[in-house]
């Protein structure tokens, strides 16, 4: 009788081991191209900061993610539909707030910067009046630029494009005379493209991860959780992730902040950016 009892507990054991190694929760998680928050390579291939701690923090909470790529477009309405459970990466506003949830805290602080082909030079806001400005549709720095431009009463015209990819490509041909990116992203990728930084920066945000309205509660305390600890750590996943794609020490990066943080380079508008141009706390 013992033997017959130790067999079937034997049994049951072994049909249950799965189930102790199985990933917890499914994760659905939309992802765009916008180096080096997130990178996808042209096989598919990603990587990136926020790829890079979202696998990491996956790995910790025990998630099966599957990545869905696409626009940011797609990722935001996507979300909407609840058709992903995050969205990554996804500059904070309080406009977004209104039809999509954030994590709590912030990954990285990022700005607008103005970019120009090599043969064009701008120096102010001021020039971009009646100029062809590349522009990434639903990005929030076009939404802020844009709502600054129109109380300034400058007009430029503006060229939406799907990602930084297409806007640093139309000014590698002289087809637009500036365009709008992240300041991560230009470093990246301005000697790729053979284009120049322009002193025109504006409108620090924080980047986080999105979440559908009302749902991925779980997801965000996790989140939240892992990187308020890692961020805690120097040699942490999340300091590895800033030296291996930014190549920047904290220092420089806090000097950059704090450049940022006082509007130094608004260039003129001195006076609009200390009331709009403040992160998002």
């Amino acid at each position: 009788m013992t033997y017959r009892y130790l067999i079937t507990f034997l049994t049951v054991c072994i049909l249950l081991l799965p189930c102790s190694v199985k990933a917890e929760r499914h994760v659905r998680a939309g992802v765009y191209d916008n180096p080096p928050l997130t990178i996808i390579s042209d096989t598919g291939e990603l990587s990136g900061i926020h790829v890079d701690l979202l696998k990491n923090i996956a790995v910790k909470e025990k998630w099966d993610v599957t990545f869905v790529p696409g626009s940011i477009t797609q990722g935001i309405e996507r979300l909407k539909a609840g058709e992903v459970d995050i969205l990554l990466p996804l500059a904070y506003s309080a406009d977004r707030v209104k039809y999509l949830d954030f994590n709590n805290v912030t990954v990285i602080v990022n700005w607008g910067q103005v970019y120009t082909p090599k043969t064009k030079a701008m120096q102010s806001f001021l020039d971009l009046e009646g100029k062809r400005v590349a522009v990434v549709r639903n990005n929030v720095q076009y939404s802020a630029l844009k709502d600054m431009m129109e109380q300034f009463w400058i007009k430029p015209v503006y060229v939406e494009v799907d990602g930084f990819d297409k806007v640093f490509d139309l000014l590698r041909h002289n087809q637009v005379d500036a365009g709008i990116v992240g300041r991560f992203y230009g470093m990246a990728n301005e000697a790729k493209f053979d284009v120049a930084a322009s002193p025109i920066v504006f409108n620090p945000i924080e980047v986080r991860y999105g979440f559908p309205k009302g749902s991925g509660s779980d997801l965000i305390q996790a989140i939240d959780s892992q990187l308020t600890a890692m961020k805690g750590m120097p040699n942490s996943p999340y300091h590895q992730a800033l030296e291996k794609y930014l190549q920047i020490s904290n220092k420089k990066r806090n000097a950059g902040l704090d450049k940022m943080g006082h509007c130094h380079d608004c260039s003129g508008l001195r006076n609009f950016c200390s009331s709009k141009c403040v992160p998002e706390t």
